[in-house]
């Protein structure tokens, strides 16, 4: 992640001198929004070690990109593009008026799970290699707030809201909004139970 960030931090630097240097009104026109240029920054590609980390290959985990992660407070937010060949989606019978194209709403289930599996890896530090797997444990409240296009990413946010990690357990409960060009789309308040799978454990009580 360190290097991601000095990536992005140069490439910003950069652009902000073009902007600067093609107009010189540029630093006392603008409001420069520090939330927004830290979060900016702190953008990085997914990577190699998270990809293979990953239960699902990337036809299933469909992220293409991690925009922030705030681990003190246990929230990450994560981009999905948007595309006709999306699962489920793909399969639409699509009208410009009566169904038009959008990411079905089974589709957005499915993402809860990726994202908390991003969660899972850079906030919580639990790794699918080590033994750790996490299923779906309740959706106590689901609504779905706005049509999800094919015109713009989704900004897909997680926060947990409970979480309790034990040495080979845990428990986590979650709040979801997802985000398309500023409209919120889908949110959710639901919760996952992660286990530690011990192999070695489970071939000894097999052979019992």
């Amino acid at each position: 992640m360190h290097k991601a960030f000095v990536a992005r931090t140069f490439e910003f630097v950069l652009r902000l001198f073009s902007l600067v240097a093609l107009s010189p009104n540029f630093a006392s026109k603008t409001l420069v929004d520090e939330r927004a240029i830290f979060r900016y920054l702190r953008r990085m590609p997914l990577e190699d070690a998270f990809l293979a980390d990953c239960p699902y290959g990337p036809e299933g985990l469909l992220l293409d990109e991690i925009l922030e992660i705030d681990a003190d407070a246990s929230r990450l937010v994560a981009r999905m593009p948007v595309h006709a060949e999306l699962p489920l989606t793909r399969t639409q019978r699509a009208h410009p008026q009566r169904h038009p194209r959008h990411i079905n709403g089974g589709l957005m289930v499915h993402m809860t799970g990726m994202l908390a599996f991003a969660h899972a890896y850079y906030v919580l530090g639990l790794r699918h290699g080590e033994g750790w797997i996490g299923y779906g444990g309740r959706i106590y409240d689901a609504r779905y707030l706005s049509l999800a296009s094919m015109e713009a990413p989704l900004e897909l946010h997680i926060q947990a809201t409970r979480q309790r990690v034990r040495e080979k357990q845990a428990f986590v409960r979650y709040d979801f909004r997802f985000v398309q060009s500023e409209r919120d789309v889908y949110a959710s308040d639901q919760s996952a139970m992660w286990q530690k799978i011990d192999l070695a454990e489970r071939s000894q009580e097999q052979g019992q």
